[in-house]
């Protein structure tokens, strides 16, 4: 009957003559792999590649042989990596498998993020706002009904006075305006999503004609 790896590593030792401090000095070999062997816990061994090169030094030094050792140990320890006789053990700072939905996920996350620093000015940034009539802040007019008109863009709100102004697709408005005799303040005010806002004071003058 085949003798088990704690058997025939502490015959080994036995038939050689020396103790673990001894062989750990001799071989290079650390002194607690060395009593993890003798004690057959196996299960706190380095990768069996390491092992297979321990047991052949120390069968070389014994004189018996170390691939006896070694089917012994892997007879009694499912060894940590498979076909690890014929590959050295994985590098444990290599990359590992990548998982494809972690993956996607973070692309979406950069893809997110990239979109939204490309749409902040879009998001948060200040309202366009260009009136294009009255072309002057402080304008004289004769005329009952008063035409305003400028240039916005369609995502806006804009009002004039607190009343809405339809913004056309291509960003322009116009609007009748009726004044009233005197002093007539317009107070343009375009609103942007996130609360932002352009604001702009006309002063029209409406000037009563003489017949």
């Amino acid at each position: 009957m085949d003798k088990d790896f704690k058997t025939l590593f502490n015959e080994t030792l036995h038939n050689y003559g020396v103790g673990i401090a001894k062989l750990s000095e001799t071989t290079g070999i650390p002194e607690r792999y060395l009593e993890a062997m003798r004690s057959g816990n196996l299960g706190s061994l380095p990768p069996a590649p390491y092992v297979r090169g321990y047991l052949n030094k120390i069968g070389n030094l014994a004189g018996v042989n170390g691939e006896e050792l070694w089917t012994a140990f892997k007879k009694d320890e499912q060894t940590k990596t498979s076909g690890s006789e014929d590959r050295l053990p994985e590098n444990r700072f290599s990359l590992q498998k990548i998982n494809k939905g972690r993956v996607v996920g973070l692309a979406v996350l950069v893809l997110l993020f990239a979109y939204g620093l490309f749409r902040f000015d879009v998001i948060v940034g200040k309202p366009l706002l260009q009136i294009s009539a009255p072309v002057e802040a402080l304008f004289l007019s004769n005329e009952e009904i008063f035409e305003l008109s400028g240039l916005a863009e369609s995502r806006d709100k804009l009002t004039v006075n607190g009343e809405n102004i339809i913004i056309n697709e291509d960003g322009s408005f116009n609007k009748k305006w009726k004044l009233t005799p005197g002093i007539n303040i317009l107070e343009f005010k375009v609103k942007r999503f996130l609360g932002l806002e352009t604001c702009h004071y006309i002063f029209v003058v409406a000037v009563e004609t003489r017949v």
